[in-house]
């Protein structure tokens, strides 16, 4: 079943400096230091396309496959290295704690153009035991 999210203001927003604004004409959802979950949005299987915009350094990305707040995947960009081996990156998320440290190398982490100044799509598609994420195709 496709799902599309149109209105931002629908998102549970886990972020207490979060605020709407709008960058580069489309209104936006800013978070600092937190997440925004989509309700009702529990997907074994499936594929998950955003928007995102950065001004400079940031780790953004998506939670996918949440079994609560505390775990769940996570496959964000990281623009500030760009074109470099981590620019990609996949962290499962256990009792709260991003677990980079164990998972990192090929399969966790990869090479990648990611624009800062501009809006660029992440995807996820994922699938059993496997997950592929991509920046603006």
């Amino acid at each position: 079943m496709e799902k599309t999210l149109i209105d931002l203001h629908r998102l549970e927003i886990r972020d207490p400096q979060a605020t709407f604004v709008t960058w580069q004409g489309r209104e936006a959802l800013r978070l600092e230091n937190g997440m925004a979950q989509v309700p009702d949005s529990m997907v074994k299987d499936g594929s998950i396309e955003v928007l995102i915009g950065t001004e400079g350094p940031a780790y953004a990305g998506v939670a996918f496959r949440l079994t609560d707040i505390l775990n769940f995947e996570l496959a964000y960009a990281v623009p500030h290295v760009s074109g470099q081996w981590d620019a990609l990156q996949y962290d499962p998320v256990f009792h709260g704690s991003n677990t980079w440290q164990l998972y990192h190398g090929p399969g966790y982490q990869h090479t990648a153009q990611v624009p800062t100044g501009r809006w660029f799509r992440l995807k996820i598609d994922f699938c059993d035991n496997r997950a592929a994420i991509s920046v603006d195709g």
